[in-house]
Formats: structure tokens, sequence, C-alpha cells
């Protein structure tokens, strides 16, 4: 069965109390990224999650090429934006 790489933008409660756990849970897929602009000492996805690449930028994430799907946990307003970027750069 094909695996695929997912990046998380966003480090949020969403992203943590939901979307990150049930990547984790599904077998066919698996954290490979999570785009976190401000991380702050409590707060901080690369403590969180060491074995995963972690960005603070999308623009760099959807430039990975081990990355296959993108998770938008930001807020509504910015998911059309974050979507398009994460669609035209090979992305579902």
């Amino acid at each position: 069965m094909k695996g695929y790489n997912v990046g998380v933008i966003g480090y949020g409660m969403s992203a943590k109390v939901f979307h990150i756990p049930l990547i984790e849970v599904v077998p066919e897929l698996k954290l490979h990224a999570i785009v976190q602009r401000n991380p702050t000492r409590d707060n901080d996805a690369s403590k969180d999650h060491p074995e995963v690449k972690n960005y603070r930028a999308t623009e760099d994430m959807v430039k990975d090429s081990s990355v296959d799907i993108v998770v938008v946990t930001t807020t509504p307003p910015t998911h059309f934006e974050l979507a398009k970027l994460a669609l035209e750069n090979g992305k579902h």
C-alpha cells in the first residue's frame, strides 16, 4: 500500500488536537513536515515533533518534493491563498 507524506501548515490547537493526531493513526499517512512561523518556548513544533521537517515559511514546505499532501490548519481567511500555493506546487 502506498503511503503519503503530509505537510501541515499551522501549529495551533486545530493542528495539535485534531489534524496531527488523525494523521498519526492513519497507516497510509506519515507526518512529514510542519510549518510554524513563530514558535515560542511553550509552543514549538520542532520540540514536539523533532522527527519531522520543520519550516518557518509555507513557500519552503510546498517546494519539498517529499510532501504529497498539505493540510491547512491556519485561520479560515488564509485558507484560499495557502491552498492555492500548495496546488500550484503540485500538492494535494
